[in-house]
């Protein structure tokens, strides 16, 4: 499984790294425009990711956002790849950012601090395990 891990925080990047490296090849990204960028090329190159974990508050461009514009960029190449599976990841836990979240088009939403069960836990209610 390819795995793209995106967060501002370098603790969080390293914490995801280690806990995702069990399920597959893991890239780090810090920030939404470069996950687009890579998301793409990736695409292009025919090595989509199948899993990426995003954090929701970044600078410049949150996560929510990011995944907006990860959606359109699938749109043209929904002919010959399934959708990545997003999880998104937050210090917050409000119910708007729950909801928003999943309307704009992540499988599940986790918060932080996240515990490797947490993850498998959610990857299994994905289905990508």
């Amino acid at each position: 499984m390819r795995v793209l891990v995106v967060d501002d925080d370098n603790v969080s990047l390293a914490k995801m790294k280690a806990i995702m490296s069990k399920y597959g090849s893991v890239e780090l990204v810090d920030n939404g425009l470069d996950s687009i960028n890579l998301v793409k090329k990736a695409y292009e190159n025919g090595t989509p990711f199948d899993l990426c974990t995003m954090d929701i508050e970044m600078p410049n461009l949150d996560g929510t956002e990011t995944v907006e514009r990860i959606r359109q960029l699938e749109k043209n190449f929904s002919f010959k790849y399934e959708p990545l599976k997003i999880i998104m990841v937050t210090v917050k836990g409000q119910e708007n950012n729950i909801i928003s979240s999943f309307y704009n088009g992540c499988e599940w939403y986790l918060k932080k601090p996240i515990t490797p069960g947490d993850i498998e836990n959610a990857l299994k209610k994905i289905k990508i395990i």
